[in-house]
């Protein structure tokens, strides 16, 4: 999704697009899959039943989870360790009982001490994500650690995280490997998309785009939206596949309809730009607003687009401005929705025109740091630099001075720390 020399007015406007390591094109608007160091999907479904991109990633039945609550307390008073852990687990939930963090976590130790696989699991999540009060990765990893060694396929999934991570351990991709294949050994969905996913990109193991297809599609067809994700991607570029746009846009549907975020700015592209198939802005508007409806950050910043340009519908500044106000507050788009606030207070797109507001901004979105080395944008800093320059022009010396003095106020109001 790029424009090129289009112009609302006088308006010239340079779209963002973030694009990760993996696309060639800096045009394009979609990005695409995580990078090897950041490609795990949070691993957490704890005992305060969290889950991670609406999967539930544990989808093991309760222990004893038919059991009354006096039964159960009365085989935990027999120290059972399944009612041990059981009835922790429903005091860290309050499933039919008042919540009690303290004694979920008193409940969950005795169990685990005694060997319980689950209820280590469970307190190595409680740990790592601070559900105890602080984050104590170092308890989070011995006990991942304790389950993970017992044939936990959920533990072992976890532990590998953590070797990727470096959370409460040394760094160690070919360890986080290792661990995944235990896990999926024992059928835990999720390992599979990771597995494909250090064969992309040769972390841990050797680079092998058609071992990558092959875990992708285990785990595809087993239902893990990310992994419909990154085959729908894969059949998007051509890579371990045949390029397919069909196929990729089947793969994505199904991550769609389990709600996988950046599914809809990939297929909301494809639509966008026509790719082997019709040009559809109505499609492409549904699929961003939808994205950015459940929070997906490049469907966000795209739909803005969208309203500024009146495509798909009819140009609406305020919805525009509103959505790149939005997105400022994140710290993947944050660079480019600065930039794009400038252009509409230099423009006077339905705020009122202010040069001084808008040269404060782009010299502050120059400032913004990358959210990560591996994603990229369509505007550049000589893209900002180049604006600056055509905006200083129209501009007294003290307007300039104004400008400067205001940006570290605007770099405080859009959340800019360096």
């Amino acid at each position: 999704m790029y424009h090129s020399n289009k112009s609302v007015g006088t308006f010239y406007y340079i779209l963002l697009l973030l694009v990760l390591c993996s696309c060639n094109s800096s045009s394009d608007a979609v990005v695409k899959e995580t990078s090897a160091t950041s490609a795990t999907v949070t691993t957490s479904h704890s005992w305060a039943g969290q889950t991670a991109n609406g999967i539930d990633l544990y989808n093991i039945p309760p222990k004893l989870g038919s059991l009354s609550l006096f039964e159960l307390q009365q085989r935990a008073k027999q120290k059972d360790p399944e009612a041990l852990y059981e009835l922790g687990r429903r005091y860290g939930s309050g499933e039919g009982i008042d919540r009690n963090p303290q004694k979920a976590k008193q409940l969950l130790i005795e169990a685990a001490e005694k060997g319980d696989a689950d209820a280590q699991n469970e307190l190595g999540i409680a740990y790592n994500q601070g559900l105890f009060g602080s984050t104590d990765y170092n308890k989070g990893f011995r006990w991942t650690q304790k389950a993970a060694q017992q044939g936990h396929p959920v533990a072992q999934y976890n532990l590998a995280d953590m070797y990727e991570k470096g959370e409460g351990c040394q760094q160690n991709y070919k360890q986080s490997f290792s661990w995944l294949q235990k896990s999926a050994k024992g059928g835990f969905v999720p390992a599979y998309t990771e597995i494909g996913i250090y064969y992309r990109y040769g972390t841990g193991v050797n680079q092998n785009f058609n071992e990558a297809i092959n875990y992708y599609r285990r785990g595809a067809e087993a239902g893990d939206p990310k992994a419909q994700f990154n085959l729908g991607y894969s059949y998007e570029i051509g890579q371990g596949v045949l390029k397919n746009i069909k196929e990729a846009i089947r793969w994505y549907e199904k991550s769609i309809a389990k709600g996988f975020p950046s599914a809809y700015s990939n297929l909301a592209s494809i639509y966008y730009e026509g790719k082997e198939t019709e040009i559809n802005f109505n499609k492409a508007l549904y699929y961003f607003d939808e994205g950015a409806r459940i929070g997906d950050e490049k469907s966000l910043i795209n739909l803005g687009v969208m309203y500024l340009f009146g495509e798909g519908t009819s140009a609406d500044y305020r919805k525009a401005y509103n959505i790149f106000l939005k997105a400022s507050n994140f710290v993947s788009t944050r660079y480019v929705a600065v930039f794009n606030l400038a252009q509409m207070y230099e423009n006077g797109l339905y705020v009122r025109k202010n040069l001084v507001k808008a040269y404060a901004l782009y010299c502050s979105a120059i400032q913004i740091p990358q959210a990560s080395p591996n994603i990229h944008f369509s505007i550049t800093e000589a893209d900002i630099h180049d604006s600056i320059t055509t905006l200083k022009a129209q501009m007294t010396a003290a307007e300039i001075a104004a400008g400067e003095a205001e940006i570290t106020k605007v770099m405080k109001e859009y959340g800019i720390d360096l």
